[in-house]
């Protein structure tokens, strides 16, 4: 049944990001795309929460050698990944311009948040992997309409944010490689 539930999942992420995302009506005064996309994420997280909570029925990652097994044994991160990825999605389509890196910025702490919270690698990997992509969309798609000036501070202040992580990471090195 579990791995019924994440074929399901994964039907359903693609339904919500081939048709949900292109419906321009309202129900009950709701935009249809939030009211039929929203409910999914909600789900998938919470599916993700209880396989949390559940842990000790699950198959070990280590055990699991093939196909189905592998499939339920990381079905708990497959629900994680999709409702991350989707939340990324329905932003893209509901937020413009230069927020929607801020709004992804946000979902990336909170998913790192949560990852931490929760004690789950999946969480903080998609946390980090949603910063890369907002660094890479910020110094390519955003600096790209801005001044000279503001170019080379926005860059110094970039090497200023790595030169302090990179800091961070070789005194706290092994407290790090704990968490990721």
């Amino acid at each position: 049944l579990r791995i019924q539930s994440c074929l399901i999942a994964i039907l359903t992420v693609w339904r919500s990001w081939s048709t949900n995302f292109f419906l321009i009506g309202s129900l009950y005064g709701i935009p249809e795309r939030l009211a039929t996309t929203v409910p999914v994420i909600a789900l998938l997280f919470i599916s993700q929460l209880l396989c949390l909570y559940r842990r000790e029925l699950f198959p070990k990652a280590e055990e699991a050698q093939r196909g189905l097994a592998r499939l339920d044994a990381n079905v708990q991160g497959i629900f994680s990944i999709l409702g991350g990825f989707l939340l990324a999605i329905l932003l893209f389509f509901e937020v413009r311009g230069n927020l929607l890196t801020v709004a992804w910025t946000i979902e990336g702490l909170g998913l790192m948040a949560a990852g931490f919270l929760l004690r789950d690698r999946t969480l903080r990997l998609s946390g980090l992997g949603l910063f890369a992509v907002c660094l890479f969309k910020v110094f390519v798609i955003d600096l790209r309409g801005l001044e000279t000036i503001y170019r080379i501070f926005s860059f110094i202040l970039l090497g200023i944010i790595l030169l302090l992580v990179s800091f961070a990471y070789t005194k706290y090195k092994d407290l790090i490689k704990r968490y990721i």
